[in-house]
Parts: structure tokens; C-alpha cells; sequence
């Protein structure tokens, strides 16, 4: 994707979150937080020239990516230097210093996906407001190199 359509996608995704309760709603709050997050950390990405934008969307499997034909139809390329699934998925050769702060604070949202998703963890508000610091972290970090690239 390119820098404006994470961009968009971290606009609605957040939008969601403000919308949701994060207690009562908390599985789609929780991909709401994770998912803008993650557009966020690729657009820095991008600005920093880590990597490219491109019109390769990301799958849940690393380094495949959906590509469109037309409108309505797609094909899988495999790529590499794309987008990331996960703050870690696929690795980078390494970590952008200024974007260190944020991928911690990615690590510490994505921690706890697949426990509290599942219900082996509980949804405590002290781990709500965990994730909340975590994701205004992001925010602030990644917002920082976007806003560098624009001046």
C-alpha cells in the first residue's frame, strides 16, 4: 500500500476504536487499536524509506501479497520490503531508531491478542489502560516521522 492509503486505513480504524467501548467491545476495539497501529508503523515505514509503496496488499501469510488485476479480481505475488502484518511480521533487517518506542509499544498491544482474544487472559481496565499508553505511543512516535517527512 502507499503512505496515504495507511493513512486512510488509520482514520477508520480509529475512528472505530472511538466509537467502541473498549470493555464491552472489546475484540473488535482491541483489532480496531492493533490494525491502526500497524497502518501507522507502515506508513513510517514507508517514509523512511524502510519500505516501499507499493499496490501489494498484505495477507495473513508473510511475504504473500494480494494484487489487483482490476477492480475485481486479484492474484498473489510474493514480495518482500512490503507492508507488515504484525509489528514483527514479516522481520526487518533492523529497526528504525525512532521507530523503536513505537514497535515496543506495538509488542506490548500484540502480547496479549491471541490470550485475551480467546479468553485465557482477562480484559482488565489497568490492561485497557496498558493498551491505550501502547497505542498513544504509536501515535506520537510514528506521528513524529510523518510530520518530519512533511515539513
Amino acid at each position: 500500500m502507499d503512505i496515504a492509503a495507511h493513512m486512510q486505513k488509520y482514520r477508520r480504524f480509529d475512528d472505530a476504536r472511538q466509537r467502541l467501548h473498549p470493555l464491552e467491545d472489546f475484540d473488535l476495539w482491541y483489532w480496531a487499536v492493533s490494525s491502526a497501529g500497524t497502518a501507522l508503523i507502515n506508513a513510517a515505514l514507508h517514509t523512511l524509506g524502510v519500505t516501499r509503496e507499493n499496490r501489494h496488499f498484505a495477507t495473513q501469510v508473510p511475504d504473500v501479497y494480494a494484487v489487483a488485476d482490476s477492480n475485481t479480481t486479484w492474484h498473489y505475488e510474493i514480495a518482500s520490503a512490503c507492508d507488515l502484518i504484525h509489528a514483527d511480521i514479516p522481520k526487518l533487517p533492523s529497526t528504525p531508531e525512532q521507530l523503536k518506542p513505537a514497535f515496543e509499544a506495538m509488542h506490548e498491544i500484540e502480547r496479549f491478542r491471541n490470550p485475551c482474544i480467546r479468553g485465557e487472559h482477562p480484559v482488565t481496565p489497568e490492561l485497557l489502560r496498558s493498551f491505550e499508553q501502547a497505542y498513544t505511543t504509536v501515535r506520537q512516535v510514528t506521528g513524529a516521522v510523518l510530520k518530519e517527512a512533511l515539513a
